[in-house]
């Protein structure tokens, strides 16, 4: 597994977009995190992002987005859903109840602005999307050995003269 985080940030590989499908095919499951659409986009430019997103299996947009292009780009992935519409009036012979099907985006750009942290659309393939509770690692069963790795981890960057980059990640 590769698990590639600040991709377009820390990590800048140019190559990533061509060689992500095609390591998931040989075993090696990828993991690209990016902060924005954007910082993608200047890293490895529209065609190449959109050859990341594309052959992601699982993509997922967390709290605090604010792009409205990629905003718009995510509530169209999401789609829309039939809502019943139920109009009532009084006329003189009675009260009359007029019901009607209509189209209404699931999360418009305003809803995805507003997830609160803690929240994500997951958008996998084959199934629809979904709003998910993310859990942080320090809550979950393997908390103390991430805490351990962490700790170990980052001695060994202090050591070597790497704590700048474990300082970016935190």
């Amino acid at each position: 597994m590769a698990v590639l985080n600040e991709a377009a940030n820390v990590f800048r590989w140019r190559d990533l977009p061509d060689v992500f499908s095609h390591y998931g095919s040989r075993g090696i499951f990828m993991s690209a995190f990016l902060q924005f659409w954007a910082q993608g986009v200047e890293a490895y430019g529209g065609n190449g992002l959109s050859k990341l997103w594309s052959s992601a299996n699982i993509r997922v947009a967390g709290a605090g987005l604010a792009e409205d292009k990629s905003l718009s780009f995510l509530s169209s992935l999401i789609g829309d859903h039939d809502v019943t519409k139920r109009c009532s009036s009084t006329q003189s012979k009675g009260r009359g109840v007029t019901t009607s099907l209509q189209r209404e985006w699931i999360f418009d750009v305003a809803d995805l602005t507003a997830m609160p942290r803690g929240r994500a659309v997951m958008l996998a393939s084959g199934i629809p999307a979904a709003l998910v509770k993310l859990d942080h690692y320090s809550t979950g069963e393997f908390a103390e050995h991430v805490a351990q790795s962490r700790t170990y981890y980052e001695g060994l960057a202090v050591k070597e003269g790497r704590a700048s980059t474990i300082e970016v990640n935190r």
